[in-house]
């Protein structure tokens, strides 16, 4: 919506971003009763992204933002420019009623395909994504679903960063905006932490996991899913250079 009001002409900076605390009771009980926290001996390895014996998710409190703005406004400013949204979608309500995902993925992958139209971009011109991998059993696995439909049998690789930052709600989306803004900027892609035991069921899906791994990615697709089905799909690329004037 930021990146539409600033091609529309009505802004020429927006604030795009989220704020969650969610350590509240009433929360964790409800997270609890829907059979959606994680568990394990160990309370560090709990959330396990795609991972063969996953069996919830663990909640995390954070805030993100990011500054959007034409590239010219900000050469104008002198603005160091981090990053390019290149493509965006957002689907809402793809009558899977409150889980918000059906299990072939295929709202997900609607917004991953939209999101490539926008940016121009063909499935296997994207490097690297930063998936939503909540680590609970049927959303990993719807995830995985719609990286097949939109990707194929072998998708590019994939970090899952909720094992680290927990799941924080209306933040989500921007920390991982953020995330897979540094994974451009650094040339790694992040590990996926405490995924141990690959799921036979993904078989193809090259889940980046132990290290980051070295990479130069050009094209990062950052997924976010919500209740309701709204689910958000956003590309990233890298800087553009300095010659590049257009908006």
């Amino acid at each position: 919506y930021a990146a539409e009001q600033l091609l529309l002409g009505n802004a020429d900076i927006m604030l795009a971003g989220g704020a969650d605390a969610v350590m509240d009771t009433v929360i964790y009980q409800g997270m609890e009763a829907a059979g959606l926290l994680a568990e394990h001996a160990d309370p560090a390895r709990a959330c396990r992204p795609f991972d063969a014996a996953r069996n919830g998710l663990l909640l995390g409190e954070g805030a993100g933002f990011l500054v959007l703005e034409r590239a010219s406004h900000a050469r104008s400013r002198g603005a160091e420019i981090l990053g390019r949204l290149a493509g965006w979608a957002v689907t809402v309500n793809e009558g899977a009623g409150k889980t918000g995902i059906q299990a072939d993925g295929r709202g997900l992958a609607d917004a991953m395909e939209r999101a490539l139209a926008v940016a121009g971009l063909a499935p296997a011109e994207i490097d690297s994504l930063n998936a939503h991998g909540t680590s609970t059993r049927l959303n990993d696995a719807a995830e995985a679903a719609a990286l097949f439909r939109v990707f194929g049998p072998h998708p590019p690789p994939v970090s899952a960063t909720k094992a680290v930052t927990g799941h924080c709600l209306g933040a989500t989306p921007a920390l991982e905006a953020i995330l897979s803004l540094a994974s451009l900027r650094h040339g790694l892609l992040p590990p996926t932490a405490c995924h141990e035991t690959p799921d036979p069921a993904f078989a193809g899906l090259d889940i980046v996991r132990g290290a980051a791994r070295a990479a130069p990615p050009t094209a990062v697709v950052s997924n976010s899913l919500g209740f309701w089905g709204c689910h958000a799909s956003l590309i990233l690329r890298p800087p553009p250079p300095p010659w590049w004037r257009s908006a």
